[in-house]
Protein backbone atom coordinates (compact mmCIF):
# COMPACT_ATOMS: atom_id res chain seq x y z
CA UNK A 1 0.00 0.00 0.00
CA UNK A 2 2.64 2.53 1.03
CA UNK A 3 4.98 1.13 -1.61
CA UNK A 4 2.33 1.68 -4.27
CA UNK A 5 1.70 5.19 -2.96
CA UNK A 6 5.39 6.11 -3.20
CA UNK A 7 5.61 4.75 -6.74
CA UNK A 8 2.39 6.52 -7.75
CA UNK A 9 2.66 9.88 -5.97
CA UNK A 10 6.17 10.09 -4.51
CA UNK A 11 4.97 10.38 -0.91
CA UNK A 12 3.45 8.31 1.91
CA UNK A 13 -0.26 7.98 2.58
CA UNK A 14 -0.99 10.24 5.55
CA UNK A 15 -4.54 9.03 6.25
CA UNK A 16 -6.44 5.87 5.43
CA UNK A 17 -8.30 6.18 2.13
CA UNK A 18 -9.49 2.58 1.82
CA UNK A 19 -12.14 2.34 4.57
CA UNK A 20 -15.72 3.54 4.95
CA UNK A 21 -15.62 3.13 8.75
CA UNK A 22 -14.15 5.76 11.13
CA UNK A 23 -10.36 5.98 10.88
CA UNK A 24 -7.58 7.74 12.80
CA UNK A 25 -6.81 11.33 11.89
CA UNK A 26 -3.25 10.37 10.92
CA UNK A 27 -1.75 7.15 9.59
CA UNK A 28 1.71 6.38 11.01
CA UNK A 29 2.97 3.27 9.22
CA UNK A 30 5.83 1.44 10.93
CA UNK A 31 6.10 -0.90 7.92
CA UNK A 32 6.32 1.66 5.13
CA UNK A 33 9.84 0.57 4.14
CA UNK A 34 8.94 -3.09 3.73
CA UNK A 35 5.92 -2.04 1.67
CA UNK A 36 8.24 -0.11 -0.63
CA UNK A 37 10.57 -3.11 -0.94
CA UNK A 38 7.75 -5.55 -1.67
CA UNK A 39 5.95 -3.36 -4.20
CA UNK A 40 9.21 -2.46 -5.95
CA UNK A 41 10.01 -6.16 -6.39
CA UNK A 42 6.48 -6.77 -7.64
CA UNK A 43 6.58 -3.82 -10.03
CA UNK A 44 10.02 -4.53 -11.49
CA UNK A 45 10.42 -8.30 -11.34
CA UNK A 46 6.90 -9.68 -10.94
CA UNK A 47 5.13 -11.83 -8.31
CA UNK A 48 7.69 -14.64 -8.32
CA UNK A 49 10.34 -12.26 -7.00
CA UNK A 50 8.39 -11.93 -3.72
CA UNK A 51 8.60 -15.68 -3.16
CA UNK A 52 12.29 -15.71 -4.03
CA UNK A 53 12.88 -12.77 -1.70
CA UNK A 54 11.10 -14.61 1.12
CA UNK A 55 13.29 -17.69 0.58
CA UNK A 56 16.47 -15.61 0.54
CA UNK A 57 15.74 -13.73 3.77
CA UNK A 58 14.60 -16.94 5.48
CA UNK A 59 17.93 -18.60 4.65
CA UNK A 60 19.65 -15.37 5.64
CA UNK A 61 18.11 -15.50 9.12
CA UNK A 62 19.18 -19.14 9.53
CA UNK A 63 22.65 -18.33 8.23
CA UNK A 64 23.32 -15.43 10.62
CA UNK A 65 22.04 -17.41 13.62
CA UNK A 66 24.32 -20.28 12.53
CA UNK A 67 27.25 -17.88 12.35
CA UNK A 68 26.53 -16.78 15.91
CA UNK A 69 26.86 -20.42 16.94
CA UNK A 70 30.00 -20.83 14.86
CA UNK A 71 31.91 -18.00 16.52
CA UNK A 72 31.18 -19.69 19.86
CA UNK A 73 33.13 -22.71 18.64
CA UNK A 74 30.26 -24.98 17.67
CA UNK A 75 31.14 -27.43 14.91
CA UNK A 76 29.23 -27.36 11.63
CA UNK A 77 27.76 -30.88 11.98
CA UNK A 78 26.23 -29.84 15.31
CA UNK A 79 24.88 -26.62 13.83
CA UNK A 80 23.32 -28.51 10.94
CA UNK A 81 21.64 -30.91 13.35
CA UNK A 82 20.22 -28.09 15.48
CA UNK A 83 19.10 -26.18 12.38
CA UNK A 84 16.42 -28.77 11.57
CA UNK A 85 14.16 -28.28 14.62
CA UNK A 86 15.06 -24.57 14.71
CA UNK A 87 13.95 -24.13 11.10
CA UNK A 88 10.67 -25.86 11.95
CA UNK A 89 10.12 -23.31 14.72
CA UNK A 90 10.99 -20.42 12.39
CA UNK A 91 8.84 -21.71 9.51
CA UNK A 92 5.43 -20.26 10.63
CA UNK A 93 6.82 -16.75 10.24
CA UNK A 94 7.10 -17.27 6.48
CA UNK A 95 3.61 -18.51 5.62
CA UNK A 96 1.48 -17.95 3.66
CA UNK A 97 2.87 -14.79 2.03
CA UNK A 98 5.86 -12.54 2.55
CA UNK A 99 5.14 -10.09 5.35
CA UNK A 100 7.15 -7.30 6.89
CA UNK A 101 7.96 -9.26 10.04
CA UNK A 102 10.12 -11.63 7.96
CA UNK A 103 12.67 -8.80 7.78
CA UNK A 104 12.56 -8.56 11.57
CA UNK A 105 13.66 -12.20 11.87
CA UNK A 106 16.58 -11.52 9.55
CA UNK A 107 17.72 -8.47 11.51
CA UNK A 108 17.17 -10.27 14.82
CA UNK A 109 19.55 -13.04 13.73
CA UNK A 110 22.10 -10.48 12.55
CA UNK A 111 21.82 -8.75 15.91
CA UNK A 112 22.54 -12.02 17.74
CA UNK A 113 25.71 -12.49 15.68
CA UNK A 114 27.01 -8.94 16.16
CA UNK A 115 26.24 -8.87 19.88
CA UNK A 116 28.13 -12.13 20.32
CA UNK A 117 31.10 -10.64 18.49
CA UNK A 118 31.09 -7.60 20.77
CA UNK A 119 30.79 -9.86 23.83
CA UNK A 120 33.91 -11.68 22.68
CA UNK A 121 35.91 -8.46 22.40
CA UNK A 122 35.34 -7.22 18.84
CA UNK A 123 33.91 -3.70 19.00
CA UNK A 124 33.58 -3.12 15.25
CA UNK A 125 30.06 -4.61 14.89
CA UNK A 126 28.69 -1.71 17.00
CA UNK A 127 28.62 0.40 13.82
CA UNK A 128 26.85 -2.41 11.94
CA UNK A 129 24.22 -2.64 14.67
CA UNK A 130 23.39 1.08 14.40
CA UNK A 131 23.17 0.81 10.61
CA UNK A 132 20.85 -2.23 10.90
CA UNK A 133 18.61 -0.30 13.28
CA UNK A 134 18.35 2.59 10.81
CA UNK A 135 16.87 0.17 8.27
CA UNK A 136 14.93 -1.96 10.75
CA UNK A 137 12.96 0.94 12.25
CA UNK A 138 11.63 1.79 8.81
CA UNK A 139 10.54 -1.70 7.77
CA UNK A 140 8.86 -3.19 10.85
CA UNK A 141 8.00 -2.37 14.45
CA UNK A 142 9.75 -5.58 15.52
CA UNK A 143 12.94 -3.53 15.88
CA UNK A 144 12.00 -3.33 19.57
CA UNK A 145 13.11 -6.97 19.85
CA UNK A 146 16.57 -5.86 18.77
CA UNK A 147 16.62 -3.12 21.39
CA UNK A 148 15.46 -5.69 23.94
CA UNK A 149 18.31 -8.15 23.40
CA UNK A 150 20.80 -5.28 23.22
CA UNK A 151 19.57 -4.16 26.65
CA UNK A 152 20.06 -7.72 27.96
CA UNK A 153 23.65 -7.84 26.70
CA UNK A 154 24.44 -4.33 27.94
CA UNK A 155 23.00 -5.03 31.39
CA UNK A 156 24.80 -8.34 31.85
CA UNK A 157 28.07 -6.77 30.67
CA UNK A 158 27.56 -3.93 33.14
CA UNK A 159 26.85 -6.34 36.00
CA UNK A 160 29.83 -8.59 35.22
CA UNK A 161 32.11 -5.65 34.31
CA UNK A 162 32.87 -6.71 30.77
CA UNK A 163 32.92 -4.52 27.65
CA UNK A 164 29.94 -2.54 28.88
CA UNK A 165 31.04 0.75 27.30
CA UNK A 166 30.87 -0.59 23.76
CA UNK A 167 27.55 -2.29 24.43
CA UNK A 168 26.12 0.89 25.93
CA UNK A 169 27.37 3.03 23.04
CA UNK A 170 25.83 0.58 20.55
CA UNK A 171 22.56 0.60 22.50
CA UNK A 172 22.42 4.40 22.70
CA UNK A 173 23.25 4.68 19.00
CA UNK A 174 20.53 2.17 18.13
CA UNK A 175 17.97 4.04 20.23
CA UNK A 176 18.88 7.29 18.49
CA UNK A 177 18.55 5.53 15.10
CA UNK A 178 14.92 4.71 15.87
CA UNK A 179 14.06 8.40 15.54
CA UNK A 180 15.33 8.48 11.95
CA UNK A 181 12.10 7.82 10.06
CA UNK A 182 9.54 9.90 8.15
CA UNK A 183 7.61 10.29 11.41
CA UNK A 184 10.39 11.27 13.84
CA UNK A 185 9.56 11.06 17.55
CA UNK A 186 5.85 10.79 16.73
CA UNK A 187 6.62 7.25 15.58
CA UNK A 188 7.31 6.10 19.15
CA UNK A 189 4.00 7.39 20.45
CA UNK A 190 2.05 5.42 17.86
CA UNK A 191 4.26 2.36 18.27
CA UNK A 192 3.77 2.31 22.05
CA UNK A 193 0.02 2.25 21.53
CA UNK A 194 0.40 -0.62 19.06
CA UNK A 195 2.67 -2.60 21.40
CA UNK A 196 0.22 -2.31 24.30
CA UNK A 197 -2.84 -3.11 22.21
CA UNK A 198 -4.98 -6.03 23.34
CA UNK A 199 -5.03 -8.59 20.52
CA UNK A 200 -6.43 -11.72 22.18
CA UNK A 201 -9.17 -12.04 19.56
CA UNK A 202 -6.61 -12.44 16.74
CA UNK A 203 -5.35 -16.01 16.26
CA UNK A 204 -1.64 -15.30 15.71
CA UNK A 205 -1.53 -13.14 18.85
CA UNK A 206 -3.07 -15.80 21.07
CA UNK A 207 -1.14 -17.93 23.55
CA UNK A 208 0.75 -20.98 22.34
CA UNK A 209 -1.28 -24.15 23.01
CA UNK A 210 0.66 -26.93 24.72
CA UNK A 211 -0.63 -29.50 22.26
CA UNK A 212 -2.06 -29.16 18.78
CA UNK A 213 -1.71 -29.97 15.11
CA UNK A 214 -0.82 -26.58 13.71
CA UNK A 215 2.15 -24.78 12.13
CA UNK A 216 3.66 -24.25 15.60
CA UNK A 217 4.44 -27.94 16.20
CA UNK A 218 8.07 -27.05 15.44
CA UNK A 219 8.19 -24.71 18.42
CA UNK A 220 6.90 -27.43 20.75
CA UNK A 221 9.45 -29.94 19.49
CA UNK A 222 12.29 -27.44 19.77
CA UNK A 223 11.24 -26.32 23.24
CA UNK A 224 11.34 -29.91 24.47
CA UNK A 225 14.78 -30.40 22.90
CA UNK A 226 16.12 -27.18 24.43
CA UNK A 227 14.90 -28.08 27.92
CA UNK A 228 16.39 -31.58 27.71
CA UNK A 229 19.73 -30.41 26.31
CA UNK A 230 20.14 -27.61 28.85
CA UNK A 231 19.20 -29.81 31.81
CA UNK A 232 21.16 -32.85 30.69
CA UNK A 233 24.04 -31.12 28.93
CA UNK A 234 24.84 -28.41 31.45
CA UNK A 235 26.39 -30.92 33.81
CA UNK A 236 28.83 -31.99 31.11
CA UNK A 237 29.42 -28.49 29.74
CA UNK A 238 32.93 -27.35 30.62
CA UNK A 239 32.81 -23.83 29.19
CA UNK A 240 31.63 -20.63 30.80
CA UNK A 241 27.87 -20.21 30.68
CA UNK A 242 26.75 -16.95 29.08
CA UNK A 243 24.12 -15.25 31.22
CA UNK A 244 23.01 -13.08 28.29
CA UNK A 245 22.45 -16.12 26.09
CA UNK A 246 20.38 -17.88 28.72
CA UNK A 247 18.26 -14.78 29.36
CA UNK A 248 17.59 -14.35 25.61
CA UNK A 249 16.59 -18.03 25.34
CA UNK A 250 14.19 -17.70 28.26
CA UNK A 251 12.69 -14.42 27.04
CA UNK A 252 12.16 -15.66 23.48
CA UNK A 253 10.52 -18.84 24.80
CA UNK A 254 8.21 -16.84 27.07
CA UNK A 255 7.13 -14.35 24.40
CA UNK A 256 6.43 -17.24 22.01
CA UNK A 257 4.24 -18.89 24.62
CA UNK A 258 2.41 -15.63 25.24
CA UNK A 259 1.98 -14.80 21.54
CA UNK A 260 2.46 -17.69 19.15
CA UNK A 261 3.53 -15.46 16.26
CA UNK A 262 6.84 -14.87 18.12
CA UNK A 263 7.95 -18.53 17.85
CA UNK A 264 10.62 -17.74 15.18
CA UNK A 265 12.56 -15.63 17.71
CA UNK A 266 13.00 -18.70 19.89
CA UNK A 267 14.04 -20.80 16.89
CA UNK A 268 16.79 -18.35 15.94
CA UNK A 269 18.00 -17.90 19.54
CA UNK A 270 18.18 -21.68 20.01
CA UNK A 271 20.16 -22.08 16.79
CA UNK A 272 22.62 -19.40 17.93
CA UNK A 273 23.12 -20.57 21.52
CA UNK A 274 22.22 -24.25 21.99
CA UNK A 275 25.21 -25.76 20.18
CA UNK A 276 27.78 -25.98 23.04
CA UNK A 277 25.24 -27.64 25.31
CA UNK A 278 24.17 -30.10 22.62
CA UNK A 279 27.79 -31.10 22.06
CA UNK A 280 28.25 -31.54 25.82
CA UNK A 281 25.03 -33.56 25.94
CA UNK A 282 26.21 -35.78 23.07
CA UNK A 283 29.56 -36.31 24.78
CA UNK A 284 27.84 -37.33 28.00
CA UNK A 285 25.71 -39.82 26.05
CA UNK A 286 28.83 -40.96 24.17
CA UNK A 287 27.37 -39.95 20.84
CA UNK A 288 29.47 -38.51 18.03
CA UNK A 289 27.86 -35.88 15.80
CA UNK A 290 29.86 -36.23 12.60
CA UNK A 291 29.70 -34.60 9.20
CA UNK A 292 28.58 -37.95 7.77
CA UNK A 293 25.64 -38.02 10.18
CA UNK A 294 24.54 -34.55 9.07
CA UNK A 295 24.97 -35.38 5.37
CA UNK A 296 22.91 -38.58 5.66
CA UNK A 297 20.15 -36.81 7.60
CA UNK A 298 19.96 -33.91 5.15
CA UNK A 299 19.98 -36.30 2.19
CA UNK A 300 17.02 -38.13 3.74
CA UNK A 301 15.17 -34.85 4.26
CA UNK A 302 15.94 -33.83 0.65
CA UNK A 303 14.45 -37.08 -0.65
CA UNK A 304 11.30 -36.64 1.45
CA UNK A 305 10.91 -33.04 0.28
CA UNK A 306 11.51 -34.00 -3.36
CA UNK A 307 8.85 -36.72 -3.22
CA UNK A 308 6.13 -35.18 -1.08
CA UNK A 309 6.55 -31.38 -1.23
CA UNK A 310 8.33 -30.16 -4.37
CA UNK A 311 5.76 -31.56 -6.85
CA UNK A 312 3.18 -29.10 -5.50
CA UNK A 313 5.55 -26.13 -5.17
CA UNK A 314 5.30 -23.24 -7.60
CA UNK A 315 6.72 -19.75 -7.98
CA UNK A 316 3.27 -18.63 -9.04
CA UNK A 317 1.86 -16.61 -6.14
CA UNK A 318 -1.41 -18.24 -5.09
CA UNK A 319 -4.44 -16.92 -3.23
CA UNK A 320 -6.04 -20.14 -1.94
CA UNK A 321 -9.82 -20.34 -2.03
CA UNK A 322 -10.95 -20.73 1.56
CA UNK A 323 -8.00 -18.84 2.98
CA UNK A 324 -8.93 -15.76 0.97
CA UNK A 325 -12.35 -14.70 -0.43
CA UNK A 326 -11.19 -15.22 -4.01
CA UNK A 327 -14.46 -15.85 -5.81
CA UNK A 328 -16.33 -13.26 -3.77
CA UNK A 329 -13.77 -10.66 -4.87
CA UNK A 330 -14.08 -11.88 -8.45
CA UNK A 331 -17.84 -11.31 -8.41
CA UNK A 332 -17.51 -7.76 -7.10
CA UNK A 333 -14.68 -7.01 -9.51
CA UNK A 334 -16.27 -8.39 -12.69
CA UNK A 335 -19.64 -6.80 -11.90
CA UNK A 336 -17.88 -3.44 -11.33
CA UNK A 337 -19.77 -3.10 -8.07
CA UNK A 338 -19.38 0.09 -6.05
CA UNK A 339 -20.02 0.71 -2.37
CA UNK A 340 -18.96 -0.41 1.09
CA UNK A 341 -17.86 -3.90 2.00
CA UNK A 342 -17.92 -5.35 5.52
CA UNK A 343 -15.08 -7.83 5.77
CA UNK A 344 -13.40 -9.83 8.58
CA UNK A 345 -10.06 -8.49 9.77
CA UNK A 346 -7.83 -11.05 8.09
CA UNK A 347 -9.51 -10.59 4.70
CA UNK A 348 -9.38 -6.81 4.70
CA UNK A 349 -6.03 -6.35 2.97
CA UNK A 350 -6.88 -8.85 0.25
CA UNK A 351 -10.25 -7.21 -0.44
CA UNK A 352 -8.67 -3.75 -0.39
CA UNK A 353 -5.98 -4.78 -2.86
CA UNK A 354 -8.45 -6.44 -5.21
CA UNK A 355 -11.35 -3.98 -5.12
CA UNK A 356 -10.24 -0.41 -4.33
CA UNK A 357 -11.26 2.27 -5.42
CA UNK A 358 -14.78 1.09 -6.35
CA UNK A 359 -15.15 -0.74 -3.05
CA UNK A 360 -14.17 0.51 0.39
CA UNK A 361 -13.69 -1.89 3.29
CA UNK A 362 -14.59 -1.93 6.97
CA UNK A 363 -11.27 -3.15 8.40
CA UNK A 364 -7.82 -4.42 7.42
CA UNK A 365 -4.72 -5.88 9.04
CA UNK A 366 -3.13 -2.47 9.75
CA UNK A 367 -5.90 -1.82 12.25
CA UNK A 368 -3.71 -0.46 15.07
CA UNK A 369 -2.26 2.23 12.80
CA UNK A 370 -5.39 3.09 10.82
CA UNK A 371 -8.44 2.65 13.05
CA UNK A 372 -9.55 3.68 16.52
CA UNK A 373 -10.32 0.87 18.94
CA UNK A 374 -14.03 1.59 18.55
CA UNK A 375 -13.89 0.71 14.84
CA UNK A 376 -12.02 -2.52 15.53
CA UNK A 377 -14.56 -3.45 18.20
CA UNK A 378 -17.49 -2.60 15.92
CA UNK A 379 -16.14 -4.78 13.11
CA UNK A 380 -15.17 -7.63 15.43
CA UNK A 381 -18.48 -7.56 17.30
CA UNK A 382 -20.37 -7.74 14.03
CA UNK A 383 -18.68 -10.85 12.72
CA UNK A 384 -18.56 -12.57 16.11
CA UNK A 385 -21.98 -11.36 17.36
CA UNK A 386 -20.56 -9.95 20.58
CA UNK A 387 -23.01 -8.12 22.83
CA UNK A 388 -26.62 -7.01 22.34
CA UNK A 389 -25.55 -4.25 19.91
CA UNK A 390 -23.43 -6.54 17.71
CA UNK A 391 -25.04 -5.32 14.47
CA UNK A 392 -24.37 -1.60 15.06
CA UNK A 393 -21.99 -1.42 12.07
CA UNK A 394 -24.91 -2.08 9.73
CA UNK A 395 -27.04 0.42 11.67
CA UNK A 396 -24.45 3.21 11.87
CA UNK A 397 -22.63 2.79 8.56
CA UNK A 398 -23.88 2.23 5.05
CA UNK A 399 -22.94 -1.38 4.35
CA UNK A 400 -23.64 -2.62 0.82
CA UNK A 401 -21.83 -5.95 0.74
CA UNK A 402 -20.64 -8.50 3.27
CA UNK A 403 -17.99 -11.19 2.90
CA UNK A 404 -18.86 -13.91 5.38
CA UNK A 405 -16.24 -16.33 6.69
CA UNK A 406 -18.26 -19.42 7.57
CA UNK A 407 -15.67 -21.42 9.53
CA UNK A 408 -14.11 -18.81 11.81
CA UNK A 409 -16.84 -16.31 12.64
CA UNK A 410 -20.10 -16.50 14.56
CA UNK A 411 -22.18 -14.56 12.07
CA UNK A 412 -24.56 -16.86 10.20
CA UNK A 413 -26.46 -16.59 6.89
CA UNK A 414 -29.78 -16.37 8.72
CA UNK A 415 -28.48 -13.30 10.62
CA UNK A 416 -27.76 -11.54 7.34
CA UNK A 417 -31.13 -12.52 5.93
CA UNK A 418 -32.76 -10.87 8.95
CA UNK A 419 -30.67 -7.72 8.39
CA UNK A 420 -31.91 -7.37 4.82
CA UNK A 421 -29.04 -8.90 2.86
CA UNK A 422 -29.33 -11.45 0.05
CA UNK A 423 -26.98 -14.32 -0.66
CA UNK A 424 -25.03 -13.92 -3.90
CA UNK A 425 -22.48 -16.71 -3.64
CA UNK A 426 -21.76 -19.48 -1.16
CA UNK A 427 -19.14 -22.17 -0.76
CA UNK A 428 -18.13 -24.43 2.11
CA UNK A 429 -15.72 -21.73 3.32
CA UNK A 430 -17.30 -18.38 2.63
CA UNK A 431 -20.18 -16.41 1.17
CA UNK A 432 -20.97 -13.06 -0.38
CA UNK A 433 -24.08 -11.09 0.59
CA UNK A 434 -25.46 -7.86 -0.87
CA UNK A 435 -28.01 -5.39 0.36
CA UNK A 436 -31.42 -5.99 -1.22
CA UNK A 437 -31.68 -3.99 -4.41
CA UNK A 438 -28.00 -4.56 -5.36
CA UNK A 439 -28.13 -8.27 -6.04
CA UNK A 440 -29.30 -8.36 -9.70
CA UNK A 441 -26.02 -7.69 -11.54
CA UNK A 442 -24.05 -9.61 -8.92
CA UNK A 443 -26.22 -12.69 -9.41
CA UNK A 444 -25.64 -12.60 -13.16
CA UNK A 445 -21.87 -12.27 -12.64
CA UNK A 446 -21.83 -15.12 -10.12
CA UNK A 447 -23.55 -17.43 -12.60
CA UNK A 448 -21.05 -16.57 -15.35
CA UNK A 449 -17.76 -16.50 -13.47
CA UNK A 450 -14.65 -17.50 -15.45
CA UNK A 451 -13.24 -20.86 -14.31
CA UNK A 452 -10.04 -19.23 -13.05
CA UNK A 453 -9.42 -16.10 -11.03
CA UNK A 454 -7.04 -13.29 -12.00
CA UNK A 455 -3.36 -13.04 -11.14
CA UNK A 456 -3.64 -12.14 -7.42
CA UNK A 457 -0.54 -9.98 -7.44
CA UNK A 458 -0.73 -7.71 -10.43
CA UNK A 459 1.09 -4.42 -9.89
CA UNK A 460 -1.22 -2.76 -12.42
CA UNK A 461 -4.11 -3.05 -9.93
CA UNK A 462 -2.87 0.15 -8.35
CA UNK A 463 -3.11 2.10 -11.62
CA UNK A 464 -6.74 2.96 -10.82
CA UNK A 465 -6.13 3.94 -7.19
CA UNK A 466 -7.14 7.47 -6.24
CA UNK A 467 -4.63 8.99 -3.82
Amino acid sequence: MQGASIWKTGHLIQKDIFAFTPVLSEYVDHEWGSGLIFFSLLKIFGPGSLLLFKIVIAFGAIFFASQAARINGVKWPTILMIAIPCALAVFPGYIPVVRSHTLTYLFFAMMLLYLEKIRQGDGRPAISIIFIMLIWVNVHGGFVSGLGIMAVYALTDLIFRRRSKIMLVALMGAIFATTVSPYGLKFWDCLFKALTLHRASIAEWQTMPIFGQDPYIGFRILFAIVVFVLVFGRKAFKGKISTAQMIVLVITALIAMRHRRHAPFFGLAALAFLGPYLEACAARLRLNITALTAVVLYALIAVIVAIFILPSVTFQVLAPVGFYPVREADILMYSKAEGNLAVPLRWGNYAMWRLYPRIKISMCGRYEAMYPQSTFDMNHDFFYKNGPDWDRMVKLCKVDYIMLELNNTALRPEDLDALGFENIWSSRYSALYARKGLSGALMDTAHNLPPRTIQPLDAHMTDSWRM
